[in-house]
């Protein structure tokens, strides 16, 4: 009977179900650190505040057992993020998964091993995720998820740490700033789950290339046609990394070099958006051709003339460059070793961004599991446990985390050498800098050390009171600092009330960006000067509230900004601000010459536009609609000209390297003679009036039932009687004939 009431109400997946009776659930809740009404936040789409008491409900639903409400608890935590759960409602079908970091994944038997999204365990704790999505989120399909054709079954996994400090590589949770022994949830979205990649070589610089080729024909959406970068999960099997490290020291040396690689042909990325745009038909709007100019002038494209990519070069002429895309950027790629290990294979999912919770256990959790048959936690730690020394997490270098950049931690103002080691111990949990040039120890607050390794990037700075984070200031670098993955870091206690401030000064590198969520759009700039607000493509996409700038988080993608500090007559120190798919990029540079631009209307109707603080080297689209000047009457627009009589300009965008005049040019309308009017007809005279009276129609009917009538009896009567007669005669004749034979 409950069953079919919960599909009636929509409560289920249509599968049996756990009945969540109050003793089961006070069984559930032992497990965890909370009590039931504890409160994981509110969870878009349906905006329902998560309790503790509705995960234990649900994960009862789903028949997960209670010794995963951590796992349970984690994946909800991670539904308050935008960046991984935003795309989950899209018609294009991204599918929520999840994989597990730390020793709980081993204590639990969550598989990393061959055919792991089938085990048992794993199918398990992916089928609450569906609860979770249905009971706590509020996701209804056709009501908000409205998948053309559906969504997959989501599906969950471990990474195998074994195998990563086997290879040298740290596992993913260890390079997002948690320690090797912390237990982690991973939320993710992806577009589909296959298909394999089966490198076939012992050459990793030759596996980079197939992998990156592989990247480029996989997108979020077929053939690519919407973002050109966009998040993915790699996994890897244990032997495909191995020959990777041979060259490839760390998982972020092996993206950084993947990112250099993963590009392809423009032309690819402009015929699939313009043929397959999801966001709109623009083929209504321009050609293919101008398209092409529009997109290798955006900035998020990154297009810029390279080699010929080496899965082209027996197509094209690999002696010549030919105009490129990039297919990645840092930090968007979670590359995770998992899968049968004795294979080698590859696969790419293409999807959503990703959040990573840390899971909280009750202190009586080896108590609790050892009633269950469980081995103690710490059984399934990995690495040394001499509590008399710092433990090593992993093959951590400081250098490959800041890439030359210094953080600086104050009040203390102490700098930490990018040439350092980490360090940590594991019982106390003290975070400790090594540095190699003075050999002194700085300690700092444990919690503030893993927001600063996962979340600020490189060059930044922190001003700490206790373990409270006042002030937080990125100082960009050459290698873009992103904090999309960790971003609701700035919604905990942690961050609660700091303020963002963007800074940059004289050893700040031109061209050097950071990378935030859009979920952070007010920022105060630092830049030695008063800041203006520059040019940008879009209207009231930047505007300034007191000592802060807010971006307009609705503006449409690929909405560019611009703000900077006047240097000298036409030479600014700029940021240039562009929205790409749910994130800011922040890009510096020191020295940038700003031009005016000047609409003539030339003869035509309104006044001269003019387009002040344009910086150099920017492409301006040249259409008349932007100028609000409008022709004459029997005048037709014709193009732009650099002179008041000037030849018409080819280019639909105009490249800025100085101050521009243009000239609207103007050709008449060539006015067709009316036609002579045609000879007038003679009237033809309107036909006499045949109403018949309505007397003159009862006449009609009588005379006409008085002739049908008098036939009728002519008929009947006199023509019957007759022949009548003659029949009868011959009757008697014939009779007389046969009394004669």
């Amino acid at each position: 009977m409950m069953q079919e009431y919960y599909k009636m109400v929509g409560w289920s997946d249509g599968l049996p179900t756990g009945l969540p009776t109050a003793e089961k659930v006070e069984e559930y809740l032992k497990y965890t650190p909370y009590n039931g009404y504890s409160s994981l936040g509110i969870i878009p789409v349906a905006y329902r505040e998560a309790r503790v008491y509705t995960v234990a409900v649900n994960a009862i639903m789903a028949d997960v057992r209670p010794e995963y409400m951590p796992l349970c608890i984690a994946f909800v935590q991670t539904m308050t993020n935008g960046d991984w759960r935003k795309p989950l409602s899209s018609t294009h079908g991204w599918s929520p998964y999840a994989w597990i970091n730390g020793p709980i994944s081993r204590q639990l038997g969550i598989s990393c091993g061959k055919g792991m999204i089938n085990i048992k365990n794993n199918k398990k704790f992916a089928r609450f995720i569906d609860f979770a999505m249905l009971n706590i989120g509020g996701y209804y399909i056709k009501e908000n998820r409205m998948g053309t054709f559906g969504y997959l079954t989501p599906w969950s996994f471990s990474e195998d740490e074994k195998a990563c400090l086997e290879v040298g590589w740290n596992p993913y949770h260890v390079d997002n700033g948690f320690y090797l022994n912390d237990n982690t949830v991973t939320a993710a979205s992806a577009m589909f789950w296959g298909s394999e990649l089966t490198p076939q070589s012992d050459i990793s610089e030759q596996l980079k290339n197939v992998i990156a080729f592989d990247i480029t024909e996989k997108q979020q959406n077929s053939l690519g046609n919407t973002n050109p970068q966009v998040f993915r999960a790699m996994l890897i099997t244990e032997n495909i990394a191995k020959k990777l490290k041979t060259k490839y020291k760390s998982k972020t040396e092996y993206e950084d070099a993947l990112i250099n690689t993963a590009r392809r042909p423009i032309w690819l990325r402009v015929y699939a958006h313009y043929w397959a745009n999801t966001g709109g038909t623009l083929y209504n709007r321009m050609s293919l051709e101008e398209h092409y100019d529009e997109i290798i002038s955006t900035e998020v494209e990154e297009a810029k003339m390279t080699d010929v990519p080496i899965w082209y070069k027996k197509m094209l002429n690999s002696s010549e460059k030919i105009m490129t895309g990039a297919t990645m950027t840092k930090g968007n790629t979670s590359i995770i070793i998992t899968g049968d290990s004795t294979m080698n294979k590859v696969q790419i999912l293409p999807g959503g961004g990703f959040k990573t919770i840390k899971l909280e256990l009750p202190e009586n959790w080896d108590q609790l599991m050892n009633e269950l048959g469980y081995d103690p936690l710490r059984n399934f730690y990995l690495g040394k446990e001499d509590e008399d020394k710092p433990h090593i997490i992993g093959p951590v270098d400081v250098h490959d985390i800041l890439k030359d950049g210094q953080y600086r931690i104050m009040p203390s103002v102490k700098e930490v050498n990018s040439r350092g080691k980490i360090f940590s111990n594991i019982t106390t949990g003290v975070v400790t800098y090594y540095t190699s040039d003075s050999g002194k120890a700085i300690e700092i607050n444990n919690q503030t050390l893993a927001f600063i390794i996962s979340s600020l990037g490189t060059s930044s700075q922190i001003k700490v009171a206790g373990s409270i984070i006042n002030e937080y200031i990125i100082l960009p670098s050459s290698v873009s600092s992103d904090i999309q993955k960790d971003i609701s870091a700035l919604d905990s206690n942690v961050f609660k009330n700091a303020n963002i401030i963007i800074s940059a000064n004289q050893r700040t590198p031109d061209g050097s960006s950071i990378v935030l969520s859009s979920t952070i759009n007010c920022v105060k700039f630092e830049l030695e000067g008063e800041i203006e607000i520059l040019n940008g493509n879009t209207p009231g996409f930047l505007t300034k509230n007191n000592d802060y700038f807010v971006l307009n988080i609705s503006a449409r993608y690929e909405s560019i900004a611009r703000l900077g500090v006047k240097i000298s007559d036409n030479t600014y120190k700029i940021f240039t601000i562009t929205k790409n798919f749910g994130k800011f990029i922040y890009t510096y540079n020191s020295s940038v010459e700003i031009y005016t631009i000047t609409y003539h209307a030339n003869g035509g109707v309104g006044e001269d536009y003019v387009v002040p603080k344009v910086s150099y080297g920017e492409n301006v689209l040249a259409t008349l609609t932007e100028t609000k000047v409008t022709p004459k009457e029997n005048k037709q627009f014709v193009g732009w000209a650099t002179s008041e009589n000037g030849k018409a300009i080819k280019e639909i965008t105009i490249k800025i390297e100085g101050n521009k005049e243009l000239y609207a040019l103007w050709k008449n309308i060539e006015i067709e003679p009316e036609p002579e009017p045609e000879p007038e007809l003679e009237p033809v005279p309107e036909p006499k009036n045949l109403a018949i009276s309505s007397g003159a129609i009862i006449g009609i009917v009588v005379a006409c039932v008085i002739i049908i009538g008098g036939v009728a009896f002519y008929y009947f009567v006199i023509y019957k009687r007759k022949k009548m007669k003659e029949k009868k005669d011959m009757n008697v004749d014939m009779d007389i004939g046969l009394t004669f034979k």
